[in-house]
């Protein structure tokens, strides 16, 4: 029985191995979801109902609809913040204080906007 060497790669060997462009590009731009994904499994984990979820295109910007019923959620917007805050970050999802503000309380429904993630690059897709 003869028997086969295994190449044995660097951890660099490894990345430049398995990258593509494409996998790149996906990765760049958030094609896959992920940051999204992340986000919202947060909030549920956390015990926030997400009505709805929007990042800014090329900001670490994020508005979010939640649904927290009438009298769950303190009426002041700067505890409703830290509440939430400390919410994800049981979750997960550390938000640092003062990026996390909540605008606007009405009828159970909370309107939030937070800073979490990177500065997506602006990058030519139809170039590569």
């Amino acid at each position: 029985m003869t028997t086969k060497s295994i190449a044995h790669l660097t951890a660099e060997e490894i990345d430049e191995a398995c990258i593509t462009i494409e996998r790149a590009v996906e990765a760049a731009t958030d094609a896959d979801n992920y940051w999204e994904g992340r986000v919202r499994n947060a909030f549920s984990k956390a015990g926030l109902d997400v009505q709805s979820l929007e990042r800014e295109p090329y900001h670490a910007v994020w508005t979010v609809s939640l649904n927290v019923g009438e009298d769950d959620f303190p009426a002041d917007k700067n505890i409703a913040s830290k509440q939430i805050r400390k919410s994800l970050a049981k979750a997960g999802l550390k938000i640092r204080a003062g990026e996390l503000t909540v605008l606007e309380q009405r009828r159970g429904i909370v309107k939030a906007v937070f800073v979490f993630g990177s500065v997506l690059p602006s990058i030519d897709i139809m170039g590569i």
